[in-house]
């Protein structure tokens, strides 16, 4: 019998059919005892759960707290000197003690730890009464027995807690196994209910598909037949020599190319491949006119005939070469990426130790500051301008290496491979050259259709096979050289060695733990104060953090405000040292320090982030803290990195009245213009020019000068450093206004400073709230 005949519907019995139903009743039925079974058992465990386990759960958890809470109130009693009102609360503490314990012997009738926190509990409460007894005598010795009392009943409530777990344990045991049971009865039963209902789809399947067939196989045999001649690509048969005996419609209107000699040529090649081979299929891509196609060969071997099917597969080719262009090249720059560099540093690895190379990574410093204040199409004009100059800088180098190719690594970030040298001597100047061509590509401006910029650019540089064996190992390397010469601010070439790699690792630890830092509980600020010269008064002082490392101890600002700075922590960290620095200046106006000013360093990040000066004026609206009795310290760097910006946060800032303040003035980027042009209201010298001042007539002459222009634009001055009595006479003759420095004090904690500064009777205060 065919299999088509043995499928036809008309072959079944009803004899058989009733056989079929008669299977499905009883399947039906057994689903149905087994679902009504589980129901019943998972209606007992709940039953059992919510009536027993459970209770039971917040039995021992009261018993819990009443033990704690008898020891509390024994501890109470015997602190306080009322002692009646202790009395009702210990009996009821003892009342709910044996309430609870008798509720349980219901539940665990003959358990051992039960008998033993009974025991204990005895106990407890013998010692209890003979520690309030002897609390009523009038025996000298009393208290010290007493504390021997509490100590005891300390030990046996300790010594209760085990038998207490071990009873949560053991109902906690019965939950899960009863749960664990369950599980398996249900998931028993879906097993049942996914079989039947399986069973009951296939049936329906299976008689649907032949009251279907029946219907529908007139239909489906004339559609079939019109399928090849209706597909909307070009299909064709042949026989074994290439001639064509069948077209399609699509073949005859659409592929005029299948006329061509070339692509009879192929047809003919492939059938005779398709010939010799096992395969009853072959396929091929062939172009023609910037158009693709994709052929395919199959063998029909009931009719002798091969049949031709063709599909146009130009736009998938493209998508295919625009996929593969994104994974090795950045779209931006069209440098290749860290994939494509990877994958050509692999190819030098390959001619062995013995082929030498240099991996230059590059960092442009000032991007992200451009991004943040000019936006992404400013930076992208930039970074496209900023290849091309890297590129004509960097190709004088190409007349020593046949391999010396830009990438861009990531963000701001970019690669130079230097290999394949010309000549032997070609290593000899390398490194001097690669410093020579990053020093030159930052003289001049950067020219976009946004205006003129200058960038600050720093490098590192890594060797094969001194630094590394492997491509991931070379990237690393070169990443954490740039990342040294980042944070000392070089623009000179660093050369990688492992004590880089060493105190990377240390860097990414650090800002880590800085992520994870609580800032209420561990950094707090110090203050220094600074003394009117004239006077010998303290009328400000400056905030400094501080951060208590949990486990490292007081770490340096040093150490870690370039890593916030760096990681982006610097703005939140910032922000709440501002917000403190305030708060505490408003508690020490209150307690005597009446206008006291306080000043706070911001750093350009801080400063040009948007709604800086929003921010400022909302702390000091949130502490109460007076404008004119804040101060900004801010660097000469970010008055010369973004004019227009910093203008105009400044100028805000002063129209509120807060005090402007250029810290370490003269180390920086020092320019007359910007005294002028900006409004400023303080200078602090730096520390470098104080000391020995009264020495050293270079200092001297220049503190000199700084503190005469100053004053001739009515600028006050602060010098900062102020160690000796010598420096702070010289000081005091070239009339500077302000100092600061160890000479009055180091910076000091809160409780110190008040005790210090404060008015003598508000040091009580002092302690108790700061």
């Amino acid at each position: 019998m065919s299999l088509k005949r043995s499928l036809n519907p008309q072959s079944f019995s009803k004899t058989n059919i009733l056989f079929v139903y008669l299977i499905v009743a009883l399947l039906s039925f057994g689903i149905s005892y087994s679902v009504f079974n589980t129901g019943s058992n998972l209606s007992e465990v709940n039953h059992k759960l919510t009536t027993k386990q459970l209770p039971v759960l917040n039995d021992l958890a009261e018993l819990k707290h009443w033990l704690t809470e008898q020891e509390r109130i024994l501890y109470e009693h015997y602190a306080e000197v009322d002692k009646s009102k202790n009395e009702p609360r210990l009996i009821l503490a003892s009342q709910n003690i044996q309430l609870i314990l008798l509720k349980l012997k219901v539940f665990f009738p003959d358990n051992i730890k039960l008998k033993k926190l009974e025991s204990l509990n005895l106990l407890i409460t013998e010692r209890a009464d003979e520690f309030l007894n002897t609390l009523d005598t009038e025996s000298g010795s009393r208290w010290n027995l007493a504390r021997e009392d509490l100590a005891s009943i300390s030990r046996m409530g300790r010594n209760s807690k085990p038998y207490l777990s071990g009873l949560v344990n053991e109902i906690q045991n019965e939950i899960s196994l009863s749960n664990t049971e369950s599980s398996k009865q249900l998931d028993n039963m879906s097993l049942w209910v996914f079989g039947f209902s399986s069973l009951i789809i296939l049936l329906a399947i299976f008689v649907g598909y032949f009251v279907r067939s029946i219907a529908n196989s007139s239909y489906e045999k004339r559609k079939l037949a019109l399928f090849v001649e209706q597909n909307p690509n070009p299909v064709a048969s042949v026989d074994w020599s290439g001639k064509i005996d069948f077209e399609n419609i699509s073949w005859r209107k659409n592929f005029k190319i299948s006329q061509s000699r070339i692509f009879e040529k192929l047809i003919k090649e492939n059938l005779a491949n398709l010939k010799v081979s096992q395969k009853n299929r072959v396929q091929w891509q062939f172009k023609h006119d910037k158009e693709y196609f994709d052929v395919v060969l199959h063998q029909i071997n009931h009719l002798d005939k091969v049949m031709i099917f063709v599909e146009k597969a130009t736009e998938r080719v493209t998508a295919i070469k625009e996929l593969e262009y994104l994974a090795f090249y950045d779209p931006l720059t069209g440098l290749g990426n860290l994939r494509k560099l990877e994958l050509d540093v692999e190819k030098q690895l390959k001619k062995g130790t013995s082929n030498k190379f240099y991996l230059l990574a590059i960092g442009i410093k000032s991007l992200k500051l451009v991004t943040s204040t000019h936006g992404l199409s400013v930076s992208d004009a930039l970074m496209k301008s900023m290849v091309v100059r890297v590129q004509n800088t960097f190709s004088p180098l190409r007349k020593d290496f046949n391999w010396c190719k830009l990438y861009r690594f990531t963000g701001a970030k970019f690669m130079i491979l230097l290999a394949e040298p010309t000549s032997i001597t070609a290593h000899n100047h390398v490194l001097r050259d690669l410093d020579h061509c990053l020093l030159k590509s930052m003289a001049k401006p950067l020219q976009t259709l946004f205006g003129s910029f200058f960038l600050d650019i720093q490098s590192g540089c890594v060797e094969h096979p001194e630094h590394g064996y492997s491509s991931s190992m070379l990237i690393k390397n070169a990443n954490a050289a740039l990342s040294e010469a980042q944070k000392l601010n070089r623009n000179q070439l660093v050369l990688f060695d492992h004590e880089i790699s060493y105190r990377e690792q240390k860097w990414y630890q650090l800002e880590n733990d800085l992520k994870a830092a609580n800032f209420d509980s561990e950094f707090f600020l110090v203050y220094q104060p600074k003394i009117d010269l004239s006077t010998g008064e303290m009328k400000s002082m400056e905030a400094l953090i501080r951060w208590q490392h949990p486990t490292r101890g007081l770490i340096s600002p040093v150490e870690f405000i370039p890593v916030a700075e760096e990681s982006g922590m610097l703005m939140s960290l910032g922000h709440w040292a501002l917000c403190a620095a305030c708060e505490q200046a408003v508690k020490w106006q209150k307690r005597g320090l009446t206008d006291l000013q306080v000043a706070v360093n911001v750093s350009p990040s801080q400063l040009l982030s948007a709604n800086f000066a929003i921010s400022v004026m909302r702390c000091l609206e949130e502490t109460g803290l007076d404008a004119k009795n804040l101060e900004i310290e801010i660097t000469e760097e970010v008055l010369a990195s973004e004019h227009e910006v910093c203008f105009s946060v400044l100028d805000s800032l002063r129209q509120q009245g807060i005090s402007i303040a250029i810290d370490d003035f003269g180390t920086g980027y020092s320019s007359l213009s910007y005294l002028n042009k900006f409004p400023i209201s303080k200078l602090k010298i730096d520390r470098s020019f104080v000391t020995e001042i009264e020495s050293n007539p270079n200092n001297h002459a220049i503190v000199s000068a700084i503190i005469a222009l100053s004053h001739n634009l009515g600028i006050s001055v602060i010098a900062e450093g102020i160690e000796t009595k010598e420096e702070l006479a010289v000081l005091e003759k070239l009339d500077c206004e302000i100092g600061q420095g160890y000479y009055f004090s180091k910076p000091l904690e809160v409780k110190a400073f008040g005790e210090k500064y404060l008015p003598k009777d508000n040091i009580l205060e002092i302690n108790r709230y700061s």
